[in-house]
């Protein structure tokens, strides 16, 4: 068998679990908005950032470290913590607007992309 028949076995397989979990989500939610357990808040806002000094561009949470991350047009990428008391990190570098921020999945770094 050649490698390339096993690697689309490999996604076939990997795309039949996906696929099998998002049915039984599906069944999931549908059966609790059945039996009418499904509510749904109106969402509200919990908190705001200051920092900035021109648009935010880009957001990400992350929530191994309950933060958020924006880049904006000001060049900056600020690190916001959702624990009051914690001053918010804001890093300096890019010398045009930050298009793009990232955080990687164990949370612990975070990249940000710009056009300079």
């Amino acid at each position: 068998m050649s490698s390339i028949t096993k690697k689309a076995e490999k996604r076939t397989t990997g795309q039949q679990q996906w696929e099998g979990q998002l049915a039984k989500e599906k069944r999931t939610v549908e059966r609790k908005v059945e039996l009418g357990k499904l509510t749904l808040s109106d969402p509200a806002l919990k908190r705001s950032f200051k920092g900035h000094k021109q648009a935010v561009n880009c957001t990400r949470f992350n929530p191994f470290l309950n933060q958020v991350v924006s880049g904006s047009n000001d060049g900056t990428v600020m690190v916001w913590n959702f624990k009051s008391g914690i001053s918010p990190f804001r890093f300096v570098g890019h010398k045009g607007p930050v298009n793009s921020v990232c955080v990687s999945p164990d949370g612990k770094t975070i990249v940000s992309g710009s056009g300079d």
